[in-house]
């Protein structure tokens, strides 16, 4: 097969940037591995500096400039001294990071048609993702926190090691953007910071934001709706505002 044409590298390119949660630009220093006992040695594993972040998780936002070890998807492809955009996604977090590869294209003089295929393809997914939980929700709301409390009774003693620890927040509403609450609702969140929780919103007291309220099948104390998902508390400004309003009535945008 010959090389792919424009269009052809275009539509891979914007499969791995969906499936990819580390996108960045490096240069292939060594064959190998910086932690051979978790990924071992083998014609498709590399260490790679990484130079330019394109999009990344939080954790990795500030990587450039430190090594990885990125396991390609077919060996041979990674020589010394290559110097390659990488769609990637994180396997082993520790005093280094190492990768499994998505794909790779090699590093263009330019990186502005790249960034910009990258931003486009990641905010469609972000839409995606956030019209999904719009659709789902039992109501969103535009308010501010009252107050948060440990439901009475609670014990403050986990049931189970990924107990949610449910708190109550009360949410006194300004604005409704689907369904019908009352002027205040309460809504349960998970106060643990366990690492199935520790994403979901935390809600605190005189906290303003769009709050998008779910039903999960879970009762507490007769509050029946939860703020479940990192989705699901949105900040106050026009444009998220704007955004929430279209994803609300027409879905996500073209991609």
């Amino acid at each position: 097969m010959g090389d792919p044409t424009p269009l052809e590298l275009n539509d891979r390119v914007t499969d791995w940037v969906k499936a990819a949660r580390f996108i960045f630009t490096g240069t292939v220093e060594r064959a190998g591995s910086l932690s051979p006992d978790f990924v071992p040695e083998g014609p498709n594993v590399a260490v790679v500096r990484v130079e330019r972040v394109h999009s990344s998780t939080r954790a990795l936002a500030r990587y450039a400039g430190q090594v990885a070890t990125v396991r390609s998807r077919e060996p041979g492809t990674l020589p010394v001294g290559k110097r390659v955009v990488f769609f990637a996604n994180p396997i082993l977090f520790g005093e280094t990071v190492a990768l499994d590869e998505v794909g790779h294209i090699d590093a263009p003089a330019d990186f502005v048609p790249i960034e910009g295929l990258i931003q486009r393809v990641t905010q469609d997914k972000n839409d995606d993702e956030l019209a999904a939980r719009l659709a789902n929700a039992e109501a969103v709301v535009q308010g501010s926190v009252v107050a948060v409390a440990r439901p009475p009774g609670a014990s403050p003693v986990p049931i189970s090691e990924h107990d949610p620890d449910w708190w109550i927040a009360r949410i006194r509403v300004r604005r409704w953007l689907k369904g019908d609450t009352p002027a205040e609702v309460a809504v349960r969140y998970a106060h643990s910071r366990d690492i199935r929780w520790y994403r979901s919103p935390k809600p605190e007291p005189g906290q303003e934001a769009i709050w998008l309220l779910h039903r999960d099948g879970v009762d507490v104390g007769g509050v029946v709706v939860a703020l479940v998902h990192p989705l699901d508390a949105r900040p106050i400004d026009d444009a998220e505002i704007q955004r929430i309003d279209r994803l609300l009535h027409s879905g996500p945008g073209p991609h």
